[in-house]
């Protein structure tokens, strides 16, 4: 029996719009850099002239992040002080006796407020309403609505979303990257086709049989939400909005044979594959992580894979029409560009979305419920270990001893129940008297906790100290 290839003529109007976005964002070539359209060149020259366009990008916005780099340190010093305090971690001490208790009053903050800004979008039934402007336009208005809930589902928003809050009250800065993704699969079917044979009696029947195949289909289109590591989005000093940016750099991390892959691909979204190759991998990742690793006691071993990836979002004139227009350009471990196209997106902006908790006017950076309370952390980590400090001292006593007296065994010498000491005179051996200094130590911590908590209002946010309690 013979049939032909059942066509899912949905499928294939979902495959060839697809293609069009698809199109959009890779373009026709990954590096699209051109001569003066008026320039009499040859193959060899055009490309000898696009190498010196990218050896002039590289130069340029590798020097611009590293002085990003050496401005934004001071906060990645404060970024990591609260990291430490949120995680509990406590940095080496030089007195090995002493109390290191870690109090996780900011870590009790950030867990009471997330879950309340949480609840603000989960408590409805959803994100938002489209109202239509014409009463005739309300059936679409619905259907735009159901379609934008559709596509929040789609993104995993919600586990989003909650890293994107829990970062914006840590730091006060935090980064939704908002971009397009056509999604291919490959994908088996089994469709039903109807068959016609003639049976033993030569009358013909009917049967139904399922066709079996195997295509490479467009299995999602959709707006793709990423949040990004705030230490992993490089902005220019003194300018405190996207918009106002004259560049933004944005640092990825991609293992080297999904990079390859990529270039290798129909449509290949990166070129100078080996250029790329050759420069190596990138410890960058393991270097920028590690500082949160040591409050938690991590040492990395891994070796890495990666390439480093720089996204410049900016202005250049790749056409050589003498005219900078806005651009994506992308280098790789810092050395070799491996993309550089006209913005592919038709509203020329650059898909990063900055939001600060406490915004600081004309300052890139916000100031999260940490920030503030910070110094009130580690007096009340402070108080509180000076109390079993002092407690510790009183319990294990000190003596003083008569160096003549060679009846006393130093090493006997200890605070324990029932214990004796010999001696020649009563004077011999007398204790160090200390005092108990600290005996306001719980109402100190009690007023440095409420301090904490008054000074990360709202109060309906953060909660108070009887949230903490057991009863609650």
């Amino acid at each position: 029996m013979d049939y032909a290839e059942e066509k899912d003529e949905l499928q294939e109007l979902e495959n060839a719009e697809g293609r069009d976005q698809n199109e959009q964002i890779t373009g026709d070539s990954p590096i699209q850099i051109y001569p003066p359209k008026d320039a009499k060149t040859d193959e060899q020259t055009q490309e000898s002239y696009s190498m010196g366009v990218q050896k002039d990008i590289t130069s340029k916005y590798m020097g611009e992040l590293i002085e990003r780099e050496n401005w934004r340190r001071a906060y990645e010093i404060l970024w990591w002080q609260i990291y430490v305090s949120y995680m509990s971690g406590n940095v080496a001490s030089r007195t090995p006796t002493r109390s290191k208790v870690f109090i996780p009053l900011v870590f009790q903050i950030i867990e009471i407020a997330t879950p309340k800004l949480i609840s603000f979008t989960s408590g409805n039934d959803s994100l938002f309403d489209v109202e239509a402007n014409d009463v005739n336009e309300e059936d679409i208005a619905k259907n735009v609505k159901k379609l934008l809930s559709d596509q929040f589902d789609q993104t995993e928003f919600d586990d989003k979303y909650e890293t994107f809050l829990k970062q914006l009250l840590l730091y006060g800065t935090s980064y939704f990257w908002v971009d397009w993704e056509v999604k291919w699969q490959w994908k088996v079917n089994r469709t039903p086709t109807k068959m016609t044979f003639v049976d033993d009696n030569g009358v013909n029947q009917e049967t139904t049989e399922y066709v079996t195949t195997k295509r490479y289909e467009i299995v999602g289109r959709r707006p793709k939400l990423s949040v990004l590591d705030v230490l992993d989005v490089f902005p220019c000093q003194d300018h405190a909005e996207v918009e106002n940016q004259p560049s933004v750099m944005i640092r990825k991390f991609i293992d080297r044979d999904e990079f390859a892959r990529i270039c290798d691909a129909p449509q290949p979204y990166f070129g100078n594959k080996d250029m790329a190759m050759a420069s190596g991998t990138s410890m960058k990742f393991q270097e920028t992580r590690q500082w949160r690793k040591t409050a938690r006691g991590e040492i990395s071993t891994v070796k890495s894979k990666d390439i480093e990836l720089i996204e410049v979002w900016g202005y250049w004139d790749l056409d050589g029409d003498g005219k900078d227009e806005p651009c994506q350009v992308v280098i790789a471990n810092r050395q070799v560009v491996v993309r550089a196209v006209p913005n592919p997106f038709d509203h020329q902006e650059v898909p990063l979305i900055k939001v600060n908790f406490c915004k600081v006017p004309l300052e890139w950076y916000g100031i999260g419920l940490v920030e503030p309370v910070l110094s009130l952390q580690n007096e009340t980590n402070l108080v509180r270990r000076q109390r079993l400090d002092n407690v510790n001292l009183l319990i294990n006593q000190m003596y003083k001893v008569l160096s003549t007296d060679t009846s006393i065994d130093i090493d006997k010498l200890q605070s324990s129940p029932s214990g004796v000491v010999l001696v020649d005179d009563m004077n011999n051996v007398q204790p160090l008297t200390r005092g108990d200094v600290t005996n306001t130590a719980y109402q100190d911590a009690q007023i440095i906790q409420q301090d904490m908590f008054n000074a990360t209002v709202p109060s309906s946010l953060t909660g108070s100290i009887d949230d903490m309690k057991g009863d609650k």
